[in-house]
């Protein structure tokens, strides 16, 4: 028995303080969804809700036309400054009428209660009232709280009727955010890569949606939109990865604890 005590004594030294585990990642959930819309002006607000929950995230998108060429000085939510994931432009040619969009987002960490606040938009020059500003919002929860694991966007300067984007890399279970303008107002725009279309309007102007979609599958995806009027484009894609989830340490180590443990005491 005392060799069996020693032997364990130093298959465990040798050990150490390693501890045998791996990590996979939580598939994002989708909370709460939320838009607004202003015609012109410098200020977009609308009231959004972070669910309670684990690891939440708030992505929010903005769109608008101008030929103000204006600058987006910021979005907040709660009174918390968001961080600028991605922005994109078109352009009808200068001097002339730009498109924008833009996402944000902020990390909330966990809450026990949900968050009820606005998100507020706030540009230097803002367009016409002859343009609607275009915004959404939408709570991520399992979400990484370390940004977009990948960003990019795509724009169109003359009339096309569709536009896509490739996000590389991203995992599974993660959220691809996308923010779509098309240049002509009262426009229908169809997501065409599974995305869920929500903050869909603009009567003047433009007309802007967003989308949102949970990957199936990793490595890289193509969101895609089309247009029944084909018009000038901009497109802005985010993906948030899920939360690591850390997995029990491996039990062989335990059990080599425990049979030390319990040898000893047969001594």
């Amino acid at each position: 028995m005392q060799r069996l005590v020693r032997i364990l004594q130093v298959v465990i030294g040798s050990l150490g303080a390693v501890v045998v585990s791996s990590q996979v990642q939580a598939a994002v959930i989708i909370g709460d969804l939320s838009d607004g819309t202003a015609a012109g002006g410098t200020t977009l607000s609308f009231a959004h809700t972070a669910d309670a929950g684990n690891n939440r995230v708030v992505v929010a998108g903005v769109t608008f036309e101008t030929t103000n060429a204006p600058t987006l000085t910021g979005a907040t939510f709660n009174g918390i400054a968001m961080i600028l994931a991605r922005s994109d432009q078109s352009d009808s040619g200068s001097p002339g009428t730009q498109n924008p969009t833009y996402l944000y987002y902020i990390n909330l960490g966990d809450s026990l209660s949900a968050t009820t606040a606005d998100v507020i938009f706030s540009l230097t020059a803002g367009p016409s009232s002859a343009n609607t500003i275009i915004g959404g919002a939408v709570t991520l929860l399992d979400a990484a709280q370390t940004g977009p694991e990948a960003v990019n966007g795509n724009t169109a300067n003359s009339a096309q009727g569709s536009i896509s984007t490739t996000l590389t890399p991203v995992t599974s279970g993660a959220a691809v955010i996308d923010i779509v303008n098309n240049a002509a107002p009262n426009n229908t725009l169809t997501a065409t890569s599974g995305q869920t279309i929500f903050a869909n309007g603009g009567v003047l102007g433009s007309t802007g949606a967003m989308g949102y979609e949970i990957l199936g599958a990793g490595v890289s995806e193509t969101h895609a939109w089309s247009a029944t009027t084909a018009s000038r484009w901009s497109l802005s894609s985010a993906s948030f990865a899920g939360a690591p989830v850390p997995e029990p340490a491996t039990l062989s180590l335990v059990g080599l604890g425990g049979l030390a443990l319990l040898a000893r005491r047969r001594r």
